[in-house]
């Protein structure tokens, strides 16, 4: 995956993915520290799976974090449509120590290889019912 900017800054694809997760976060304690860690996350790590990828994040040293050293998953009511997936994709959001650590990005039924490296077109969506 190409971004336009830096090696480690969120692309395009990856920053609309977590905004929508944290959008929908809405009986979760504390939401709008994560989205405030948002604007600062660098990319630690991109690894591709062939059917998904992972993206790891780093955070400023004192970045506000939620209290209790509290740990989650969330996104996975968030679905988007993307070229070449012809099922569409899913999303995993992890929270570890009050922190956005990582972003599981996978496609349902995908076949190995088939995720994309670079990402231009997409559309949220809600899921399909038959998933």
């Amino acid at each position: 995956m190409t971004n336009a900017g830096r090696d480690d800054e969120l692309t395009p694809f990856e920053r609309a993915v977590v905004e929508r997760i944290l959008a929908g976060m809405y009986d979760v304690p504390g939401r709008d520290v994560l989205r405030a860690q948002l604007p600062a996350m660098r990319v630690a790590r991109r690894e591709y799976t062939g059917v998904g990828l992972f993206v790891d994040f780093q955070h400023a040293e004192g970045v506000v974090r939620l209290p209790n050293a509290a740990r989650g998953t969330f996104g996975g009511d968030v679905y988007a449509e993307i070229p070449g997936l012809p099922h569409g994709a899913g999303f995993v959001l992890y929270v570890i120590e009050g922190l956005v650590e990582t972003l599981e990005c996978f496609g349902y039924a995908s076949d190995v290889n088939s995720w994309p490296r670079e990402i231009r077109k997409w559309e949220m969506a809600d899921p399909p019912r038959e998933m």
